[in-house]
C-alpha cells in the first residue's frame, strides 16, 4: 500500500471518517476488510474510517501538501 491520507467528509448529512490510499503495485486489489480489521485492533472506534476509497495518485497542491479539497466525495448506502 502507498500513501494513505484520512479526511472528514460529510454523507447523508453526518461527518464520517474517509481513508483515501493508494496501492504500490496497481495490479494488486487491497483487502478492505483486513485493513478495517487491522485498524479496529489498533485504534478506538471513533478513529477507524467508515469508508475506504482507492486513488491513483494522492492530489496534492503546488507546495506539495495534500489537497483535501480535491478528495472525491463518497456516498452513503
Amino acid at each position: 500500500m502507498g500513501p494513505v491520507v484520512a479526511d472528514t467528509k460529510e454523507v447523508n448529512g453526518e461527518k464520517v471518517l474517509v481513508a483515501y490510499y493508494t496501492l504500490e503495485n496497481p495490479q494488486t486489489e487491497a483487502d478492505k476488510t483486513f485493513l478495517r480489521e487491522h485498524l479496529q485492533n489498533k485504534l478506538p472506534e471513533y478513529m477507524v474510517p467508515v469508508f475506504f476509497v482507492e486513488l491513483k495518485i494522492i492530489p496534492l497542491t503546488p507546495n506539495g501538501k495534500i489537497n483535501r479539497k480535491v478528495l472525491p466525495s463518497v456516498k452513503g448506502g
